[in-house]
């Protein structure tokens, strides 16, 4: 089973705007250090509605026993917003950068807390909650 994580927020570069989103933990890649994560957000209220759908490789510094686990990673977002349709510069792809560390907390859960720039540090989240974790 993979593991993951559902978290929301607000953004306030340009009023508020509400956030929800979902991260999945997709599994290793070459290593159990490299992972995969896709993950999707939705932001609706004050201003035009928008999602962005992502992609990203993470490298685990550590082993996912630690109690501190940091992380970076680098990946690629479909950004779009409602009536899409018609603007011209919809989807955007955006280049994104991830720092960030899991705490241990319980068997199946960690303290997540992460700094997500979106578009080459146009657009930027700091992300804080629980990500749900494989049993032992």
């Amino acid at each position: 089973m993979p593991d993951g994580a559902l978290g929301g927020g607000l953004r306030r570069p340009r009023g508020s705007q509400m956030i929800r989103g979902v991260t999945l933990d997709a599994g290793d890649l070459f290593s159990p250090r490299a992972r995969l994560r896709p993950s999707g957000e939705i932001g609706v209220f004050n201003g035009v509605n928008s999602f962005v759908a992502s992609g990203e490789v993470l490298y685990r510094f550590t082993e996912d026993d630690q109690p501190a686990i940091p992380y970076v990673g680098t990946g690629l977002s479909l950004a779009g917003h409602e009536s899409c349709g018609t603007d011209p510069s919809c989807p955007a792809i955006w280049l994104n950068l991830v720092f960030g560390f899991e705490l241990h907390y319980r068997s199946t859960f960690n303290w997540l807390l992460e700094y997500h720039a979106m578009d080459a540090l146009r657009h930027n989240r700091i992300y804080i909650g629980l990500t749900t974790r494989r049993g032992n």
